[in-house]
């Protein structure tokens, strides 16, 4: 009796196992080498830029970015040289153009992305802009609105630092309407987008909190040139949620023209005058 009860034990899970390995197996998620982390405001004016992204998945890891860029998925870890100290040297020196350059955006955002199974990073950068500007739109150094970081603080919001705040003609904030900030109020010193201690929010030198300023708070007149920049910046931003494919090098100036002769009927030659540029630029 006992062995007819271990014999049809052994049957039903013979018969068991067959139907496990008949039947679809459940699919298994792909796991990510890195943390999947979520990008900040995605699709607003305030999106988080690339190299923030980059610099908080540093810190989720524990390390700082030059350590992180060590991975051979990086870009840098291929192109440079042997010598880690000229990697890093690199690093400083390009990482700005992560953000919005031909040359340098679209492997980072294929690195990044396969690096954390995270789609659309190119909604972090300048991407459909970037053969108009390449690089040259992009501040070398880090800056920031002091009245955003407290905000953000004072709400347990994330912090980090907006694309917009990478941009040249950012002059302003324009929710705030002060002056961004490029030196810490503490130290003085002024720091790359990306450093070895960088943090959102903080001094990358001194580490002191950059959302209170040690010096007086901007008190001067918003020049309408500059809050117009901003703004006009902002709404770019905003614009590339839409889906916006890279635009070509002439993209600017086939607007312009066709804008200028159909609806004003400015010729190009009067244009030319009054800017003091030949016809041709």
């Amino acid at each position: 009796m006992h062995a007819n009860h271990m014999r049809l034990t052994k049957k039903l899970q013979r018969q068991q196992l067959d139907e496990l390995e008949s039947s679809e197996a459940c699919p298994i998620p792909n796991r990510s080498l890195l943390y999947q982390l979520q990008p900040v405001a995605v699709g607003t004016p305030m999106v988080e830029g690339l190299s923030s992204y980059l610099n908080r998945l540093a810190i989720e890891h524990t390390v700082g970015a030059t350590d992180l860029i060590e991975l051979d998925i990086f870009p840098l870890g291929k192109t440079a040289s042997e010598d880690r100290r000229g990697r890093r040297r690199l690093f400083h020196a390009n990482c700005y153009l992560m953000n919005g350059s031909e040359s340098h955006t679209q492997e980072w955002v294929h690195a990044l992305e396969l690096a954390t199974l995270q789609t659309g990073l190119d909604a972090l950068t300048l991407l459909p802009y970037s053969r108009l500007c390449e690089g040259s739109w992009i501040r070398r150094k880090r800056a920031w609105c002091p009245h955003c970081l407290e905000a953000w603080k004072r709400g347990r919001s994330k912090i980090y630092d907006p694309l917009l705040w990478s941009i040249k003609v950012t002059y302003r904030c324009p929710f705030h309407r002060i002056r961004l900030e490029d030196s810490c109020g503490y130290c003085g010193r002024s720091c790359m987008l990306l450093a070895g201690r960088s943090q959102p929010g903080y001094c990358a030198w001194c580490l002191n909190w950059l959302g209170r300023s040690k010096g007086p708070r901007d008190q001067s007149v918003p020049d309408p040139y500059e809050l117009w920049c901003s703004d006009q910046t902002a709404a770019l931003i905003a614009a590339m949620s839409k889906g916006l494919p890279i635009l070509g090098v002439d993209a600017i100036a086939q607007a312009l023209e066709k804008h200028l002769m159909s609806k004003t009927g400015i010729s190009r030659s009067s244009i030319a005058e009054f800017t003091g540029c030949t016809r041709r630029s």
